[in-house]
């Protein structure tokens, strides 16, 4: 829970910055794609693992095998089913980044109007 609300602050600073600092040049899905993408990236992360803690041949027993899944999960408590839930949950959030990031494509900047010089 700790990593989530990490990685939403940072998102939401650097959406912030970017508005800061390029106000008109702004766009909702240059913001998300960081997200978009580092969502992705953890996706394969999870789905690593949980291959890897459904198949006993891999390992010796279930373990961490990705670096995000570190940030994630605890000390205590592994098992297969609590790398399929996150995995599943994971696959959840970034299919609705993926689409939110489609449907903001559509979506056009309202441009403030400069005053015209006569």
């Amino acid at each position: 829970m700790i990593f989530v609300l990490t990685v939403v602050i940072l998102w939401f600073v650097y959406a912030f910055l970017l508005y800061r600092i390029r106000k008109s040049m702004f766009s909702l899905p240059s913001a998300l794609l960081p997200l978009l993408l580092s969502s992705i990236i953890i996706t394969i992360d999870l789905g690593f693992n949980y291959l890897a803690a459904t198949n006993p041949s891999l390992n010796d027993g279930i373990g961490l095998h990705g670096f995000f899944a570190q940030f994630i999960f605890s000390d205590n408590g592994w098992s297969a089913g609590l790398f399929r839930q996150y995995y599943e949950i994971s696959i959840f959030v970034s299919c609705v980044l993926t689409l939110t990031f489609m449907l903001v494509q559509f979506i056009k900047p309202v441009r403030k109007k400069g005053k015209k010089a006569k």
